[in-house]
């Protein structure tokens, strides 16, 4: 709690949630007026899915939900994307296999319901929301062949996660597999993608974190 002069622990507020074997510490939280909305495995060691919590701000409620479908491992280097002012809804990426899911932030964060899973996508990097129009921007690099990938920057709808537009950016080569295809029904799982996308990204993005920490 934030006084006059100083900073004072909320023993109400704080929760352990690292609580699922092979779980790693969580991103930063997202206000969305009444709680946060936080999701976890920042650190790519986490060998189990990604957790989205949600938590009113006395505490309580504090609960807990798998962030997407797969029961395989996730990471997410980013905080959640959380559009507290029109939408209510939180947008949140798995950089292992590129997915993102759209959770509707009941009660002004106090719990979620999730609302959309788009596995088509093969982001690799934080995303960006246009409040206004409801729409959440991620890079989606598409691989051609075995060695080349082209990056695109994709217009989301937060509300569906349906692609609404894509614009191709100057991209590079990189090793990586092609993508599957196929779309699924269900709570709109747009198509399939294989990790192997998103994996060479992923590992270069960690071998730029580890120079940086040296």
């Amino acid at each position: 709690m934030l006084g006059t002069n100083s900073f004072t622990l909320d023993a109400g507020f704080t929760k352990t949630y690292l609580t699922a074997k092979g779980t790693t510490e969580a991103s930063s939280d997202a206000y969305m007026g009444r709680g946060v909305v936080f999701a976890t495995n920042t650190d790519p060691t986490a060998t189990s899915p990604i957790q989205v919590f949600a938590q009113g701000n006395g505490g309580t409620p504090f609960r807990a939900t798998q962030a997407f479908s797969s029961n395989g491992a996730g990471w997410n280097f980013f905080m959640v994307a959380g559009d507290p002012y029109k939408s209510g809804i939180v947008a949140v990426q798995d950089q292992l296999s590129g997915h993102i899911a759209g959770y509707q932030a009941c009660a002004g964060g106090r719990s979620v319901k999730k609302l959309w899973e788009n596995d088509a996508i093969a982001s690799s990097a934080g995303m960006a929301i246009n409040y206004n129009a409801g729409q959440p921007y991620a890079d989606d690099p598409r691989c051609s062949s075995a060695t080349k990938c082209t990056f695109y920057l994709d217009v989301l709808s937060l509300r569906s996660g349906k692609k609404l537009a894509d614009v191709k950016v100057k991209g590079q080569s990189c090793r990586c597999s092609r993508a599957g295809s196929g779309v699924r029904g269900g709570d709109l799982r747009i198509g399939q993608a294989t990790s192997a996308r998103v994996r060479p990204f992923v590992m270069a993005a960690l071998r730029w974190r580890s120079r940086r920490v040296r």
